[in-house]
This record gives C-alpha cells, structure tokens and sequence, in this order.
C-alpha cells in the first residue's frame, strides 16, 4: 500500500534555483482542495519536453505534489496520475532517481489497489509510463507486481474486465519484464508473467473475442508483452519451449478464420506442432487474396469509382530500366538481366531510408507499434528496426472500406507480433533445440503448396510488405548457425522405401528453401528485396552444396545479377554479399568452378578477365568523378568497395584457379586506390585483400619452386612496391590513427612466406623486423599481440632462425611481453617462445649430429635460464597461454646442461612439478602438451641422473593413459613413457607393477570409444600402447618377469585381440610406420613391432593363446 514520504518533497525547499523556490512558495499557498487542484490544472497544461525541462527539479516536483494529495480524494489522484503521464511520457524525459522513482510507483500501485474504474485506467496509464521511462525498478516492486497474487497478474484474472484496462495490464506486464542490466527479475515472476500471457493467448475473454479489431488489439499487447518475457529469461524460455512455439505459431498465421472460441484454440494447442494451425489454412489465403492490391483493384473496378491503382511491384517495375545486349554478353550462359534498378526518381524507389543494412541476427520492428510506447519491445540484447508502412487516402474513403482496411491491417500487425515474438524464442533456445522443430515451420519439397501454412507461404505469398520482412527475419534467425546440422541433409533422387531417412528430409527442406527464395527474389517488390536477398545469403553460408546436387548456385547467380548494378546502395551491397556468399560457401565447388571460368574482354582489349572479378573491380574505380551527386556516391561508395574487396580475398583463398591469370589486375588496382584513401577503415579492407594475395602469392611461389622464375620475380616486384610505398606509411603512422589498420598490415607482412622474404633486399628485411620489434612495444595491445605474433613466425624461416642478433632481440621481446596483463598479447608471446625454443631444439639436434652437443654455441645460457622462468611462468596462467608455455618448457628442459642449472638447483624442480601437475589437470590440449614436453625431458640422460623426480612424473603420465578420456592425452603419455629406457627409473617393484596394472588396462579399455571422434585415434593408440609393453618387458628382470607374468595370465583374454591383430598386421599401415609422435618414441614399422610383439608374448607366456606366424 501507498505510504506518505515527505522527506522526498522537502528536498524541493532546498534547491538553490529561483524556479524551486517560486514552485515552492505557490505549493505552500495551495493548501486547500479548489487551490490545489487550479495549481495541478496549471502543471499539467505545462510543456514537459526534453530541451525546456530539468529532469532532477521535475522529478522533485512532481513527487512533491503527488506527497501533498491525499490518497482518498479521487480526484486530485486522476490529476496526479495525469501529470505523471504528461510529465514522464516522453522518451527523452526520465525518472531523476531511483527513491523519487520508487516514491511514484507506490503512488499508482496505491491508486490501482484502489480498483475504481474510471480511476483504474488512468493509474495503469501513469504506472507504464513509468516503468517505460526508467530502468531503476526495484524487485521489491516487481514482485508486489507480478507474484502469483500480484496487482497485474489479479487484474489479468478477472474474467468481467474491460478490454482497454485489460490491454494496459498487459503493457504494463510487457515493461516490468523488459530485459534490465541492473536488475536480474526473480524466476518466479518471470514464470507468473509468462502463464498470465499464454492464458490470455490461448484462452481469450468473451468480451475480447467479441469484437475482431479488439481481439486483434489485445493479441499485439500480449505478443509484444511475452517477447520482452521471453528476452529476459533464458532458462524459463528453454523450459517452456514447445508450449511457446506452439501458441506462436498460432498467431503467426492470424487471420479471421482463427477467432475462434477458446475451446477450440486450446484444442489445437493441444495437438503436435507441425499440425498447430491446420485449421488456419483456408482463412489465411482467404485474408490473403482479400487483402492483396489485385483483389482491391478488382474491387474498385467493378463499382466503378475510378481506375485500379497499380500495386507496389508494378509501380516499381514500371520506372526500371534493362541493360543493352551487348552489356549482358559477358555474363555466364544462361544468366538473363532482370530489372537494373535505374529509377528516374530515386527518392521513391531507394531503401536507405527505409532499411538499413542490419546483420542477420537482429530482429525487426513493425511500425503500427504504439507512439506513446517508445520503450515498449526494444530487447537490450537484439535492436530493433521499425518497419513503416502507408495506405492510400482514397482506400479509406468510405466507412465500410475503412473499416475493413483497419481489420486486414490489425491482423496483418497480430501475424508481425508472432513472427518477432518467434525470432526472439529462437535467439533465447540452443539452436539444436530449436532445430527440432524445424518441420513444423519449413515444409519439405513435397508439401510447400499444400497442407497447413508455413513460414514459406509468409514470404511468397503474404500481401503486406512488414509481414514478409518479419517472415524473413524469423527465418534468418533459424538460418543462422545451422550449418553443423544441415551438414546432414542428403538431396539425391533415388527412391527410397516406406520409411524416409530424416537426412533426405532435410534435404528436401533445403530445396524448397532454395525453390522459395529464388522465386521471391525475381519477384519481390521493392522493400522486401534487401531482406530477401540477405536470407539467400545466409542459407548459402549454412547449406552443405558439396552434398547437394547441382544447379542450387546457377540459379542464385543468375537471379542475383541484374541487382548487382543497381542504383540503390543497400541492393548492391547485400548483391555482392551473395556473391562472397556464394565464393565462400564451400571450397573448390565444381559448379562454382565452372561459373567463375566465363570471362569477357576487359576495359584495355585484353581476354581472360573472370566475370565476377571484372565485376568488383568496377566497384574500385573512382565512379564518384563522373556522378553529379558526389556526397551521395562518396557516402554510399565504400560500402560496395568493402563488399567488392571481400569477394576478390574469398577468391584468392577458396578459388585460386580463377585468379591465378589475372591477380597482376587486381593488384594495379589496389596499389592504385590504397594511396588515395582517406578513411583508414577502407584502408583496413584493403591490406585484408593484400593479406589473402599474399598467402596465395606463397602458396603458388612455393609450389612452382625455381621453374617459374617469371612468377617469382612478378610477385616480388610487387612487394617491393608496397614496401616502399603504402605499406612502409602505415607501418609508421597506423598505430597513432588506426589500431585495427596496423595491425592488418602487420598480418600482411606475416604471410609473406620463407621464400619470398629470402629474395627481399636486405633494407627490406630490416624494414620489416624492425618494424615488427618495434611494434611490439606499443601502447595499444591489439598492435603489440600482431607484432609478437609476426616475429614468431619469421623465427621459422630459415633466413632469420640463423640470425643470432634476431634470436637475442625476440628472447627480450617475448619476455617482455609475456609479463603484460593482456591475455591476447601473452597468448601470441607464448606462441612465439615456442616457436623460438622449436628452433632452438632443431639447432641443438643437428649440431649433436655432428658431434657437437653444446647449446651455448646457439644461446648463451643466461638466455636459456631466462627462457626457463619466462616458460614456468607461463605454466601457471590461462589455458590459453600454457599450452605453448608447456611446449617450450619441455623444448628448453631437452636443452638444459646441470652446468646451467648450478647458479639456481631448484629451477628444475620447479619446471617439474609445473609439467606434473598439467599432466593430470588443465584442458585436454594443455594434456596432451604437459605430455609431450616430459617426453623431451625424459630425452635429456644429463638431467636423469640421481633424480627422485622421474617416478612422480611416471606414475602421472601412467596414469593419464587410463584415465584420460581423450585418446591424444593417451597417445602423448604412452608416448612419453617409452622414451624412459632404465629400469631404475620406475621405481620400486610395487611402482613397477602398478604401471603395468595401468598399461594393460589402457589396451583393453582402448576399444571402449565414448566419443566417435576418437575413433580414428584407436589404432595408434594401441599400437603406442603394445611398443610401450614390449619396452616394459625388454627392461624386466628375473623377479620382475616372474610378477609381470602372474598380472598379465589374468588378463589373457582381454590381450588376445589386440595381440593377434598386431601379429597379423591389421593394424594401419600409415599408423604402425610411425609408432610414436614427432621425436619422442620410436620410428619402427609395422613387421619390426609383429617381431616385437611376438618376442614379448613368448616371454610373458601368452604363445599359448595368441597366433604367432
């Protein structure tokens, strides 16, 4: 109940303005009523907006006066209630504070406790306002609002009601559950709220369902009420997930055959999804072809009052123009030039101020949403588009007509509350949740023009343009992220029996998708044609066309062209989106391949110029020059040249072939527009494209090696050019200007590859490594992570890993990053220490190959020790830096001299018990390395000598082959394992038999595959395993075999197998000719292991049950 606060109005006595002071001295002179009341008449006729208003002295005000009004006088409470309409209704103005907040929201509870009707109204009016105008809302009052017994959710249950303050408990329902970053709703009400709605959905009140427009007004409060239900809460969302897809879909498909009584729709919400709204079908179509500008048309036609108006799509048509036929010579066979988009009247016909280019993922908002609810619907999580939409005066004319008008637009707006209400379950539900349900939306190709409505008769046959583009929306929420599922679907013609495999459903529900979309495309009016074409492009970045059979790409291609040379910036941009959709879907597509072979004459006479390439590269050139409007094109321009720009670097990466005899074009053009740009967000995109051209220039440099010396010295001219040119100037100011900028350049340069940075000139190479150092240190960590991360990988090149003053300078520089408090930039350090100490290891092998075994002729050893800590630090940090840290720890350890360790004796231990304990804990790839890394360890005989470490790490690495349950973690432990050739090593004879204990029991669990991406893992496994048990047996003495014989005689039968399948070589060849990983085991072949094997069985007494050849 109301409580008096005055404290809150003496806060009014003290304000320092002459305005609070007047307001003050009035407000002490109105004591009685009729004063009163003159005074609220004066403030609420006042002008509230953002410009004239003091938002903390209005708060302070109004809580004022509303402190002064008793909450018994009827009266002065409506006009109280009313000034808090007034005062806080706009959307610019908020609550001042949360105190002065919660001190009004007590005043409409008191009044709307007080149940008068005309009084109740008013109150709800004032109580969403509000809740609209502020997010300060407390779960005190939350819960006073929405608990099983609260006001909101009493006043939705009772069955005699009005329907308007029915509608503004809902609105107010809709506000309390908007998604809040400073308060977290309790379940329990978000539950509450989310039954209250679904009742009123599914089981309407007769003074609703009377009247249709009602009907239709309340189902739109109550969608757009539940969607905010639904974004605040994820997990209540994923538990009733069937019963919202199930009384959604209902209302996606309103129409008026679906008034029906509430006995009837709780009847279909009671049977499954996919047949929901079959009762829907006939009524739908019927509200369809009723509503459509034809039948209107038609209409006006036969009572003779003036000529049909043309629709939205002929009007459109009607000012496009065609392309010549000698403009269309250069396009693939078969591709027919649709409407170009060449309006004479741009203002009418261009989307820009309509639709604006928006990612796939966000929601759209319909434009019959109340004004005076500005707040109303807008999820924090996804914004949202308002989608406008105008009707003809003369439409309206008459009364009937009008009235017709408003019920067609009225459930036209039900059907766009349903489909965003859907859109926002589906970003809410995992999306192999929601994949479940995607029969009962999407028909397959048998059933797409019959049967119950679905999402597909939406979009191709839906009149209203918002209902389409609410349509789509759904959709691309569906689409997005689908790909590990549609990976499945089989689209093949042959028969198949009685019962269909749900991979050949799939696959039909990707045809009808790809039959639907291409349909709509080449007829789809003007302001759905961009939400149109950005859902073609999301399907074919999930659909699997390596599956599927071909045609599906020639057909989009072809129905995508005639807009790629349209007047209208958004229809370009999303037709180039397609396109690099289209290049980017999968790699090395026949279909694909053959589409990109056509090609025309380029501008300067020369042949061999692929279509699509010639196509971005116009988009380079400078077309602002020649246009008459310059800030049109220079605002709209760059967004086709980023579009352009992704394409030509999807092609050097998927379809090198298509470019490999015309990148010397593509490259004059960069070179020629990279200089002139201003905005070094274009200049991004651009080294993005040089960064692919130069991952292939690598790529077709290292494969033709010296045979095509022509190739080589092309691309390193080109090299040259950019170094003394573009790129040498982002290098020094790109850091100051733009971080992402320097750091594409920096990525640039790291794909040079070892080849062609040997045949750089020198300044060049000092060009680039000292650029790269200093880098490094630089202020923003995005640069200093891309830096670090270039001089790790030019320490692979053969060139710069024989450079000792390179080595010495990346020792300094990965230590000093590997001390920053950034995660990403000592993720990269720790990349690239291992990268050096790989190095460093490959040195040392090949100098104890010629009989050289001192590091100290690489390193010093005062670098090595530095090295050592700079690794065991790394040990203890994320994840995501141990694992290289690992990899070099292990690296460095196989380095390590006990004449470098005499200054620090423990420094070993350390580094020990950091690979001990990432044995046995941290993520599977930090495993696998802890692994790997005490394989190299165990290499180092100097370090082996009197140590007490060696059994800990046994028995953990032991240890991991049986309890870990991924089989690389296995393989490494194994792995590591045999590379500890002294029996001394292993212990007691208890610790001795225990590691056999663990060895048998790894090879016969190795057949138990939890997880079928291990599968391919179980050969090597268990041929590690059995060179590991040969090892064990070869190392056994006479009191050793005698106890390693009684483990083994009581696993005889679970050994067999795996023995016979070794001595009758079954096991993979490509697997048993390299038993263990890298270096850390050994190298023998299949017939060597079959010896082995059958050497060990004989001595452990298995001849008896095994095959031996």
């Amino acid at each position: 109940a109301y409580s008096r606060k005055p404290r809150l109005f003496c806060a009014q006595e003290n304000s320092p303005s002459m305005e609070g002071k007047l307001k003050r001295q009035v407000l002490l002179k109105t004591q009685d009523q009729l004063g009163l009341t003159h005074y609220l008449d004066t403030l609420i006729a006042g002008d509230y907006s953002a410009d004239s208003t003091d938002v903390e002295e209005l708060t302070r005000l109004v809580c004022g006066v509303c402190d002064m009004v008793s909450v018994d006088d009827d009266l002065l409470v409506s006009k109280c209630l009313l000034l808090i309409s007034k005062a806080f209704g706009r959307k610019e103005v908020e609550v001042g504070s949360v105190l002065s907040l919660g001190h009004l929201v007590d005043f409409t509870i008191a009044a709307v406790e007080r149940h008068k009707t005309w009084l109740l109204e008013d109150a709800l009016c004032a109580l969403k306002v509000l809740l609209c105008a502020s997010d300060k809302i407390d779960n005190t009052h939350i819960d006073c609002l929405l608990c099983d017994k609260g006001i909101l959710c009493s006043l939705l249950s009772d069955a005699e009601m009005n329907p308007n303050i029915l509608k503004l408990t809902v609105q107010c329902i809709g506000h309390v559950c908007r998604p809040r970053e400073s308060v977290a709703m309790r379940e329990a009400c978000g539950l509450s709220a989310l039954h209250c709605l679904l009742r009123l959905l599914q089981s309407p009140p007769p003074q609703v369902t009377s009247d249709a427009h009602q009907k239709c007004k309340m189902a739109s409060a109550c969608l757009r009420a539940l969607r905010n239900v639904v974004t605040a809460n994820r997990g209540l969302t994923a538990r009733n997930a069937a019963t919202l897809l199930a009384t959604l879909k209902v209302y996606a498909f309103f129409s008026p055959s679906s008034l029906v009584s509430s006995a009837s729709l709780a009847s279909e919400l009671s049977v499954p999804l996919s047949a929901a709204v079959s009762g829907c079908a006939h009524g739908e179509r019927k509200a369809h072809s009723a509503s459509s500008p034809a039948a209107r048309a038609k209409k006006k036609r036969k009572s003779g009052k003036g000529r049909p108006r043309p629709n939205e799509k002929e009007r459109f048509e009607s000012g496009t123009a065609r392309r010549s036929s000698a403009e269309g010579d250069w396009l693939p066979a078969g591709i027919r030039l649709g409407p170009s988009w060449h309006h004479p009247n741009a203002a009418t016909v261009t989307l820009s101020s309509r639709i604006a280019a928006l990612p796939v993922s966000q929601s759209v908002t319909s434009a019959s949403h109340d004004h005076s609810d500005p707040h109303f619907s807008q999820a924090a999580s996804q914004p949202c588009r308002v989608i406008t939409s105008s009707s003809s005066e003369s439409e309206l004319s008459d009364s009937e007509s009008a009235q017709k008008q408003r019920e067609r637009n009225a459930f036209c707006q039900v059907r766009v509350d349903g489909l965003l209400c859907l859109q926002s379950v589906v970003y809410m539900l995992e999306k192999k949740v929601m994949f479940g349900y995607w029969s009962s939306f999407i028909p397959d190709n048998a059933s797409v023009h019959g049967g119950s409505p679905h999402l597909l008769s939406l979009i191709s046959e839906e009149g209203p343009s918002k209902v389409r583009i609410a349509a789509l929306s759904f959709l691309m929420s569906m689409l997005d992220g689908s790909k590990q599922f549609l990976i499945a679907a089989d689209d093949s013609d042959r028969p198949h029996s009685a019962f269909i495999p749900f991979s050949v459903t799939l696959g039909r529900i990707i045809r009808s998708l790809h039959d639907c979309l291409i349909s709509v495309v080449s007829s789809v009016t003007a302001s759905t044609l961009v939400f149109t074409l950005k859902c073609l492009s999301l399907l074919m970045a999930n659909s699997p066309y390596n599956k599927l059979q071909h045609g599906y790409i020639t057909r989009i291609v072809h129905s995508i062209m005639p807009y790629t040379s349209s007047h209208d910036a958004e229809v370009k941009i999303v037709s180039f989106t397609c396109l690099g959709s289209i290049v980017s879907a999968c790699s090395h597509l026949d279909e694909v391949e053959s589409l990109l072979v056509t090609q025309r004459e380029s501008g300067n006479g020369k042949k061999g110029l692929p279509w699509i390439v010639n196509m971005c590269l116009e988009q380079l050139r400078k077309l602002c020059k020649t246009s008459v409007d310059k800030a049109v094109m220079w605002s709209r321009i760059p967004a086709v040249r980023v579009e352009a720009l992704r394409v030509l670097g999807l092609l050097f990466i998927n379809y090198p072939s298509s470019v490999r005899s015309c990148w010397q074009l593509i490259l004059d053009a960069v070179c020629c527009c990279l200089p002139d740009e201003t905005e070094f967000s274009m200049k991004l995109h651009y080294m993005k494209l040089l960064d692919k051209w130069a991952k292939f220039a690598a790529c077709q440099v290292g494969s033709s090696g010296s045979v095509d010396c022509d190739l080589t010295k092309e691309v390193l001219s080109y090299w040259n050019h950019l170094l003394s040119g573009p790129v040498a100037i982002l290098l020094d100011v790109g850091v100051s200007s733009s971080a992402p900028c320097c750091v594409a350049t920096i990525d640039f340069l790291s794909s040079i590859g070892p080849q062609l940075f040997d045949m750089l000139p020198r300044d060049k190479h000092a060009l680039i490594v000292t650029s790269m150092f200093r880098l490094s240190s630089a202020a923003d960590n995005s640069v200093k992570a891309a830096a670090i991360r270039a001089v790790g990988v030019f320490v692979t090149y053969p060139c710069t890993s024989a450079d000792v003053t390179f080595l010495l300078d990346l020792c300094d520089c990965v230590i000093n990053c590997m001390s920053v408090p950034a995660l990403a930039v000592r993720m990269k350090a720790a990349w690239s220490l291992a990268n050096l100490t790989d190095n460093l290891l490959s040195k040392h092998l090949l100098q104890c190959s010629s009989s050289s075994d001192d590091p100290e002729c690489i390193l010093p050893s005062v670098r090595i020790i530095s090295l050592f800590h700079c690794a065991i630090q790394g040990c203890s940090d994320n994840d995501k830096v141990r694992t290289n840290s690992l990899r070099a720890l292990g690296n460095l350890s196989r380095l390590m001299t006990p004449a470098m360790l005499g200054s620090d004796p423990l420094l070993l231990d350390c580094g020990v018990q950091a690979l001990d304990q990432a044995i046995t804990s941290g993520s599977v790839k930090v495993r696998w390395n802890a692994c790997y890394a005490a394989g190299n360890l165990f290499h180092n005989s100097q370090l082996l000598e009197g140590t007490q470490w060696a059994e800990t790490v046994l028995q953990s690495l032991f240890k991991a082959m049986h309890d870990s349950n991924n089989f690389k973690v296995r393989i490494n432990a194994a792995s590591a394992a045999y590379t500890v050739s002294d029996r001394q090593l292993y212990g007691s004879n208890a610790l001795f038999d225990s590691m056999w204990e663990d060895v048998l029991t790894a090879l016969e669990n190795s057949d138990s595959v939890d997880d079928f991406s291990e599968f391919k893992y179980r050969d090597n496994l268990q041929t590690q395993l059995l060179s590991l048990i040969c090892l064990l047996t070869e190392l056994c003495t006479g009191d050793d075999l005698s106890r390693v014989t009684n483990i083994v005689s009581h696993r005889k039968l679970a050994l067999q197998p795996h023995f016979d399948r070794c001595l009758q070589h079954k096991l993979s060849p490509s697997v048993s000719q390299h038993v263990s990983m890298k270096e850390t085991g050994t190298a023998a072949g299949a017939e060597d292991l079959a010896a082995r094997v059958s050497t060990t069985a004989t001595r452990l007494g298995l001849s008896s049950i095994i095959s031996l050849p």
